[in-house]
């Protein structure tokens, strides 16, 4: 008997003990919060932006200067405390106050002003990246401004302790500003054996400039070891390792935690805090050449713009023509036919996200490496005309809005099938392309129906020619139903199905024997499915047309997964907004110029966020 109770475990199962809360736990209900009011709304709406932006900025100064000067406060209060110096704090406790500080900044205050919180890098920014420069002044004031904040609080709470430590200090015939004084609290001093101005330039430089490299590593968008939730933790590291590694030789690091101080240590010491030893000018200045120095070396040296660009973070200034000229200018893409490309799937975030990567036989990247899936969505349409092949492209799914828009694109390089179940849909969007000296044809097609889309496909190899298609889009829509759940009946609930499900189904069937017999294109070709916000996320009311949405996504990805490896690149794209057309002109009449997507704007990638 015993002796099955031994064995009575399999390799992978939990013996009894503390394991026993792993089972016991149970999900519990969260209640659903209060409804936002109008008026809440309303009152959100009318705040004045700048105003939200300096005061984040200057709160998330607050939020890391006030943790690490309370932490140097209680370290230095404390050196002759009867428990020990031990007992209350080191240069290890500061560093790391100002690290939790740093990142708790970046988490709390960011999402609303980019989350700067140093002029250093809010100059980087202007220089860089196109922060606009009439907001660096009022950003730099309002970041002083919390550090400013911050020493008259933490004064305010340590009064007591820091006059008695004044009168100490006095006694001694120290004085007040001094590295280790009251002022010293504060902001930064270099000891007094430290007269080498030159010395501390470049040591404060030095450590301005490894931070500023950490920091623009971490923003990068296309350094692909650092996450969002990480980013925050690693830049207070930064500033925490140059804490642990040079306090003791002064170091500033910002220019606003140290002159934001300082004025407060003028107030309480003195004039000295910023005459003491002519040191101060390198404590508030320095910060900004290093950082400049440190993000330039980092941009000149390090920075991947065609991988950012890849990942769609960025975009050439000239467009995709710009971007297919510079990268065949360079010869990073192949200008002959390459062969039989493969595609290899990177899985990140939780499998939900992939990165598409071909190489051609030869191992040079092609063109589709480098772009995000919307611009390789017409990239296949770059360089069509005058090839043998004679590829085509078919776009399912066409009405006036984004169908239209993406059947124009391709028929600047293509040959285009557009098909609808209303010719009136397509008619207008043929003619345009015939006028443009485009090829084009119509044709009458429900994608729901076997039948009618073998038929379909057929009479485009045929009025078409050949069986090289580049391209093939299932942009149908479906029926929109918004209606309570209990109030759906059967025939209302499988409408969203019938369309984004079996049509899906029926339509890839047909067209991805022509996307195989293509992989011998110069890109590979692409079956591309367009979502919308239902594909991510069910809203009430709109149960039918969720499931389909959530049905297309799911067959897109499985199918990415099989042809991926055989040739074909296959992409969800979600437009997660409503699209400004006939059909949606009372929609949202209240909410703004902006609150819809204009189709031409679908055609240029520019409002597409795409899980392949």
């Amino acid at each position: 008997m015993e002796g099955e109770r031994m064995h009575r475990l399999e390799t992978h199962d939990l013996e009894l003990g503390a394991t026993e809360a792993v089972q016991k736990h149970y999900s519990r209900h969260v209640v659903a919060q209060r409804p936002d009011t109008q008026r809440k709304l309303d009152f959100e709406h009318q705040r004045p932006r700048w105003l939200r932006e300096c005061m984040a900025e200057a709160t998330g100064v607050f939020f890391y200067v006030f943790p690490g000067i309370a932490a140097i406060a209680s370290f230095t209060l404390n050196l002759d405390s009867e428990v020990g110096v031990t007992a209350y704090g080191s240069l290890f406790q500061v560093g790391w106050a100002f690290t939790i500080g740093i990142a708790f900044a970046i988490i709390t205050c960011a999402p609303t002003s980019g989350g700067h919180f140093n002029p250093a890098i809010t100059i980087c920014f202007a220089i860089w990246q196109g922060f606009p420069w009439k907001k660096v002044p009022r950003y730099i004031v309002s970041q002083v401004f919390g550090a400013f904040i911050a020493g008259l609080l933490m004064v305010g709470m340590y009064w007591p302790e820091i006059q008695r430590f004044k009168a100490e200090s006095i006694a001694a015939g120290k004085g007040l500003v001094y590295n280790g004084g009251p002022a010293s609290l504060l902001c930064t001093f270099p000891n007094r054996n430290q007269s080498n101005l030159g010395y501390l330039f470049l040591t404060e430089f030095l450590v301005d400039s490894f931070i500023g490299i950490v920091i623009w590593a971490n923003l990068d968008p296309a350094n692909p070891f650092v996450s969002p939730a990480s980013a925050p933790f690693a830049i207070g590291l930064a500033y925490g390792s140059m804490v642990w590694g040079f306090a003791d030789i002064a170091i500033s690091t910002n220019l606003a935690r140290d002159l934001g101080t300082r004025f407060v240590a003028a107030i309480f010491f003195g004039r000295e805090s910023f005459t003491y030893m002519n040191y101060s000018w390198i404590a508030i200045v320095v910060n900004v050449p290093a950082t400049i120095f440190a993000t330039a070396y980092y941009e000149f040296l390090m920075r991947d713009s065609l991988s950012t660009i890849g990942k769609g973070h960025a975009v050439h200034e000239d467009g995709e023509e710009g971007l297919m000229r510079h990268i065949t200018n360079t010869g990073a893409v192949e200008t002959e036919s390459p062969g039989r490309g493969y595609v290899e799937t990177v899985h990140t975030w939780a499998l939900e996200h992939v990165e598409w990567t071909g190489k051609s036989r030869s191992g040079r990247t092609r063109l589709s490496d480098y772009m995000h899936p919307t611009q390789r969505l017409f990239a296949v349409a770059s360089q069509a005309r005058g090839s043998m092949s004679s590829p085509f492209a078919i776009v399912a799914g066409v009405g006036p809005g984004t169908g239209a828009t993406v059947a124009r694109k391709f028929a600047a390089s293509y040959p285009v099938a557009l098909l609808a179940r209303n010719p009136a849909n397509y008619e207008d969007a043929v003619k345009d392309i015939q006028a443009a000296g485009g090829k084009a044809i119509g044709i009458p097609t429900d994608v729901t129906d076997a039948t009618s889309v073998k038929d379909a496909v057929t009479r485009i190899q045929k009025e078409l020619g050949g069986d090289k298609c580049a391209a093939a889009v299932f942009n149908v829509g479906g029926k929109f139903i918004r209606k309570p759940f209990l109030e759906l009946n059967q025939e209302e609930f499988e409408s969203g199905w019938e369309a984004n499900g079996r049509g899906a189904f029926l339509y890839s069937q047909a067209v991805l024997p022509l996307l195989l017999n293509s992989t011998d294109l110069q890109h590979p070709p692409t079956l591309i499915f367009t979502g919308a916000t239902a594909a991510m996320k069910g809203s009430a009311l709109t149960a039918a047309f969720s499931t389909g949405k959530f049905a297309l996504r799911s067959l897109s990805q499985s199918l990415a997964r099989e042809f991926g490896p055989k040739g074909v690149h296959v992409s969800h794209v979600n437009i997660d907004g409503v699209i400004n057309i006939p059909r949606t002109h009372e929609w949202m009449k209240d909410a703004g110029p902006d609150a819809k997507i204009e189709p031409e704007a679908v055609s240029s990638h520019s409002t597409l966020d795409v899980v392949d």
